[in-house]
């Protein structure tokens, strides 16, 4: 919740009103994944953080990023746990496992059939009225009191 708070829910909103939605959504995802402090994986994280960012920004709903960081976290701790059950598995080989190339194909697919449906979702509720454009700097505001 925290993070789906400070990442959607302020830190792409101001980044959106300064330079619009695509640059919002991509460098808060790449800000996510390099927070969580782990190089190795800083590239997948950004891509999930973009992902998170996309729906956000689509569903117009913070609710949708807390379900699916949900997901996500529910799904590793799963994985964790089946792993410690597992005496010939190792935790540390859940990290180096591969994906079979149909599964990460399937993964895709998958990504890309919500995303599209988001994507139509936010087409038939905001229409195409304009999404938010960077603001420009507003001029200073003169005292009306003498000095």
């Amino acid at each position: 919740v925290c993070e789906e708070l400070l990442f959607r829910g302020y830190l792409q909103r101001q980044v959106e009103r300064r330079w619009g939605a695509v640059v919002s959504i991509v460098l808060v995802g790449v800000f996510f994944g390099l927070y969580h402090l782990r190089l190795s994986q800083a590239i997948p994280l950004s891509l999930l953080g973009i992902y998170f960012g996309f729906a956000v920004w689509a569903t117009g709903s913070l609710w949708t990023g807390f379900v699916l960081h949900l997901l996500n976290n529910g799904l590793a701790v799963v994985a964790t746990s089946v792993a410690r059950s597992d005496p010939d598995l190792d935790v540390q080989d859940l990290e180096t496992l591969g994906v079979p190339w149909y599964l990460g194909l399937a993964g895709l697919a998958l990504c890309l059939l919500v995303s599209r449906v988001l994507a139509s979702r936010r087409q038939s509720v905001v229409g195409d009225r304009q999404d938010a454009q960077p603001v420009e700097s507003a001029p200073p505001i003169s005292s009306p009191l003498p000095a």
